[in-house]
């Protein structure tokens, strides 16, 4: 078989490569079904979940979702879905993949979901580390209560491995910074986020809505 024809038959056969050839060319719209055909073929595809999230990002223009809330419906919950599932499969070379050049990786971590998620999947045990470089969190510990805010000043904690101290109304308050999985879409979709577990648990990141 000649080595072109030979190419356009594994292209043909493999939608992920098909997808990638029209995300490549801009034709976002018609590279989006193909990602979702090949991971129906193989839930195991690291760069079609990649792909997928790229793909949403591009397709929503990094927008804002019409309906934060409507989890089922929002890109970017979906696209950390798909971010999930992409380092639970090979974290090493999807963490790789995602610092080199790409409009649509560009336009995931334009996002702070994104950011927070990079932050928690990345994270290495040494929480004062990741707390100098995070200070803003935020809680919703009660459905429908007033969401709160937090910004670390630097000299209200301290810590030690995932340990640490917060200073609360002028006392020591003892937290532990945690890596977990949040779920929506009724716990079908989830990815990882990291929080401080103490009295209150915080949240790493802006509140980007109020969901009950």
């Amino acid at each position: 078989m000649h080595l072109g024809l030979l190419f356009v038959t594994l292209l043909t056969a493999d939608p992920n490569a098909q997808g990638f050839a029209e995300y490549k060319k801009g034709n976002y719209a018609k590279a989006a079904p193909l990602f979702e055909k090949a991971l129906k073929a193989d839930r195991k595809n690291v760069w079609a979940w990649l792909n997928r999230a790229r793909t949403l990002a591009l397709l929503a223009k990094g927008k804002e979702p019409d309906e934060y809330c409507d989890y089922p419906k929002n890109w970017v919950l979906l696209a950390l879905d798909a971010l999930e599932h992409a380092a639970e499969l090979d974290k090493p070379k999807l963490l790789a993949k995602l610092k080199e050049e790409d409009p649509g990786t560009a336009a995931l971590q334009a996002r702070p979901e994104v950011r927070a998620w990079l932050a928690a999947v990345t994270y290495d045990g040494d929480a004062a580390k990741l707390l100098a470089a995070n200070p803003d969190w935020h809680s919703t510990e009660e459905p429908g209560a007033v969401p709160r805010s937090l910004t670390l000043d630097p000299k209200s904690w301290k810590a030690s491995g995932n340990q640490v101290t917060l200073t609360e109304g002028g006392k020591s308050v003892k937290y532990e910074l945690k890596v977990q999985g949040w779920y929506f879409d009724e716990g079908k979709r989830h990815f990882s986020t990291l929080q401080l577990d103490g009295p209150t648990v915080w949240q790493l990141g802006a509140l980007a809505a109020d969901c009950d």
